[in-house]
């Protein structure tokens, strides 16, 4: 059974290291956990998927990004690096049977050669870790993910329009667990509609290479609040639609702590 986790991107200290400020009541601008050029202390993501038929997925992910970026002298914006670490803890109902554990292991480094108040570029790749302590919460295989992401930034820092592309190919592991190949296209729309509030959209095209390239999709709304200084809350509920989806609706659930200044 496959145990959905969330990628996206991530954060590590600098040659001087610098992070955006973090958000506050009394600022319109928000550090959303999706940007990938925001610098995230740590993140608690409890997701829950229910998936077809009478199975079900349950994943607290605790998240640590941080950031390392430097000013380029010469063009203009910022250079450096963001890395992400991924820790599930996992329960899983699938065919009548109860499991809770340790899901799969995920890191990642990310390389940002172009960040400017309006345009910012990420390229880099993770790996996925074999670590589930029962194969119904991980996929039992060691995997490598490259991704690539343009994110444009409205205005004032207001929100952001982002396109992920990320490939995840199994290259190791359980030689009796199913080879992993799939890519997730994933475009974002995040917006700040008003002070201390932000909303985002996206949708997720799933193209699975090892299953007759069969395409699922997802989609979600996520709506989030600051609920104290440094500290963000946010809920995404998701219907997956398409004839070869996955799973039939899913619930996100994201507390976040925002790096000092």
């Amino acid at each position: 059974m496959l145990l959905v986790v969330a990628f996206v991107f991530a954060v590590l200290p600098a040659w001087a290291q610098t992070s955006p400020l973090p958000p506050s009541p009394e600022s319109n601008e928000i550090e959303n956990p999706d940007d990938p050029t925001r610098a995230v202390f740590f993140s608690i993501r409890s997701e829950y998927f229910n998936l077809r038929g009478d199975d079900w997925i349950y994943a607290s992910i605790f998240r640590s990004d941080r950031a390392l970026l430097r000013e380029r002298r010469r063009l203009g914006g910022k250079v450096g690096l963001l890395t992400r670490f991924d820790l599930p803890v996992v329960a899983a109902g699938v065919a009548s049977r109860t499991q809770f554990g340790l899901g799969d292991l995920y890191a990642q480094v990310v390389h940002v050669p172009w960040l400017t108040r309006r345009f910012g570029l990420a390229m880099g790749a993770g790996v996925t870790f074999p670590t589930a302590t029962d194969s119904t919460l991980g996929l039992g295989k060691w995997q490598f993910a490259p991704v690539v992401a343009p994110i444009w930034f409205f205005p004032g820092r207001t929100g952001f329009v982002l396109l992920r592309l990320h490939e995840h190919v199994s290259f190791a592991g359980d030689p009796a667990r199913p080879e992993v190949n799939y890519l997730q296209i994933v475009p974002t729309v995040m917006y700040n509609f008003t002070k201390g509030w932000w909303v985002l959209f996206d949708t997720e095209a799933r193209t699975d290479w090892e299953d007759q390239h069969r395409v699922s999709f997802r989609s979600g709304v996520e709506l989030g609040h600051v609920v104290v200084k440094r500290m963000g809350l946010a809920v995404k509920p998701e219907i997956a639609w398409g004839a070869d989806r996955r799973e039939d609706w899913a619930l996100r659930v994201i507390l976040t702590r925002y790096r000092q200044p």
